[in-house]
């Protein structure tokens, strides 16, 4: 996905639209449940770490400001 298509599906969301945030999730959740398997190995612990990571990404999403990939901001969180 292009940056200017994650900012734009971003400003979407922050709009209100939650479809565009559920774009967002399924184009990185695999990506981020990923990380957090390799990190945790256990499935469990990686399923609650996604979603506290997407709940997290959708309260702070004023703070994505598209200097870098969405993705590289949602695995800082």
């Amino acid at each position: 996905m292009e940056r200017t298509e994650e900012c734009e599906l971003v400003n979407r969301t922050l709009k209100g639209d939650l479809g565009a945030f559920e774009q967002l999730y399924r184009r990185h959740q695999g990506r981020i449940y990923s990380a957090l398997f390799f990190r945790t190995r256990s499935k469990e612990d990686a399923e609650d770490l996604l979603q506290t990571t997407f709940m997290r990404a959708y309260a702070g999403l004023k703070g994505f400001r598209g200097e870098s990939a969405f993705s590289t901001w949602l695995m800082q969180i």
